[in-house]
């Protein structure tokens, strides 16, 4: 059920938009009562808003996709976020791309993920999160049964990182996509991350195109068997090996 937002919320938003034609954003969220996307991607919120999107989140039952990509909310706008996706079973689908979060944001994100019961799809494409903030992110997918695909493109995670996913990989048992494109792991992570589907019998396509992944890790990712449902994409140029069940 939908609950609207009060006047001091509304005008305390208003403040918070870069120019005219974002305050059409505040009526969107106010009259949004039958709608199940609120799309506010390349909106330039900033973190000024994040206090009337976790009201929005804590009383709106109806949105089904938030997509919040490039904004800049960075780590207060996600923390504001996050404690609305705390109390908030309805959201599903979640877009955080390209917000400058980095490993402080990612924390935020992952101990929201321990208690969230919603959300089934979450994309964290380019925010800096790096190893620590991919270590974040595994520590929660070892307790959330909900979610089903992860998207980490583009984070600068290494190898320690996708070693710390591949440990959640064999306690979780609900994701079923995880795309690792455009980061910097190497064999071992390759390695690390393909040992662990040895034990996790859910996950049903793996990305990790355009790494670093020399021919020793590509090894790796093909002993994999493939007839658990696997589907893998590699690339052995930039790091190009699509191996389909």
């Amino acid at each position: 059920m939908y609950k609207p937002l009060s006047d001091e919320l509304i005008r305390e938003f208003q403040r918070s938009l870069w120019n005219e034609r974002e305050v059409d954003i505040v009526w969107t969220l106010n009259a949004a009562v039958r709608t199940e996307d609120l799309d506010l991607r390349n909106t330039c919120l900033g973190t000024k808003a994040g206090r009337v999107l976790d009201e929005v989140l804590k009383t709106n039952r109806t949105f089904r996709k938030v997509n919040m990509c490039v904004n800049g909310i960075e780590v207060e706008g996600a923390r504001a976020l996050c404690r609305g996706l705390k109390v908030n079973e309805t959201s599903e689908d979640l877009n955080i791309a390209y917000n400058n979060l980095g490993e402080d944001g990612a924390k935020i994100v992952g101990e929201m993920l321990k208690v969230n019961e919603g959300l089934l799809k979450l994309d964290l494409t380019c925010n800096d999160i790096y190893n620590k903030g991919a270590m974040y992110i595994a520590e929660a997918l070892k307790v959330n049964k909900r979610l089903i695909e992860l998207k980490l493109e583009m984070n600068d995670i290494s190898s320690d990182g996708a070693a710390a996913i591949a440990n959640a990989l064999r306690k979780n048992e609900t994701l079923k996509k995880l795309n690792f494109e455009g980061n910097n792991i190497e064999g071992e992570g390759a390695e690390a991350v393909c040992e662990s589907l040895k034990v996790n019998k859910t996950l049903e396509e793996l990305n990790m195109n355009r790494n670093e992944i020399s021919l020793y890790g590509v090894s790796h990712v093909l002993c994999v068997d493939t007839t658990a449902s696997h589907v893998l994409c590699v690339d052995t140029t930039a790091s190009h090996v699509l191996c389909v069940d």
